[in-house]
């Protein structure tokens, strides 16, 4: 049938759902792409960097949760809480929508496998060296590496404290042995993350007195 000058081919009901979706924000339309094409939706994300609509991120950490233990954990995590956008001035784009859902999601077991996945995220940004990081992470510069595990682990602290744990250990490795990262995060004012600076600076003297007591032990 026409509508406007637009023709829809009823017998592929995909491209008419989700161009209601895109376009005029239909409820019937996410209803239905939720239930038979749920992959559109999480792509708007991943591909686009959709991450304001809720239940799309919802959508995209169930998967995540439900992939971790038969997927590879590079595939899973590849174009998801950031991206490298290969535009004519190429740059780093968090995800912060989809960092921000981890946060709303319930305290359950299952979903403590989003903080590991989290830690294997935050390994791949600071140890870019190692060889079982995927070709995708490579592609991010040093400062933008950087400011992807700042993010990161900004927000895996935050989720883990839901669980009673303080997450801090890869933080408080790089705060203690990469002076630039330390640095960098501090010369951009933590990226305004609230209490970030007094959380980086609780951890670094952590680590710090933790090393001098082995120093001690060791003398």
């Amino acid at each position: 049938f026409k509508t406007g000058k637009l023709y829809y081919d009823l017998s592929r009901k995909e491209p008419y759902y989700e161009n209601e979706f895109i376009f005029h924000d239909s409820k019937k339309a996410f209803a239905w792409l939720k239930k038979n094409e749920w992959g559109f939706l999480t792509n708007l994300l991943q591909k686009y960097g959709y991450d304001k609509n809720e239940e799309i991120n919802r959508l995209l950490l169930e998967w995540m949760v439900m992939e971790y233990a038969t997927v590879a954990k590079s595939h899973i995590l590849n174009e998801t809480f950031a991206i490298k956008k290969k535009t004519k001035w190429p740059h780093v784009e968090i995800r912060e929508g989809l960092l921000k859902s981890v946060l709303k999601l319930p305290v359950k077991v299952e979903n403590i496998k989003i903080s590991s996945l989290m830690n294997t995220y935050i390994k791949y940004m600071l140890h870019e060296d190692e060889e079982d990081t995927p070709d995708w992470a490579k592609e991010f510069n040093k400062e933008e590496r950087y400011k992807v595990a700042a993010y990161l682990c900004y927000y895996q602290y935050r989720f883990c404290k839901k669980f009673g744990v303080e997450e801090t250990d890869l933080l408080g490795e790089a705060l203690y042995n990469d002076t630039a990262f330390r640095d960098y995060i501090a010369d951009k004012n933590y990226f305004n993350l609230e209490g970030y600076k007094a959380l980086c600076n609780k951890v670094y003297n952590n680590v710090a007195n933790s090393e001098k007591l082995k120093n001690t032990y060791d003398e």
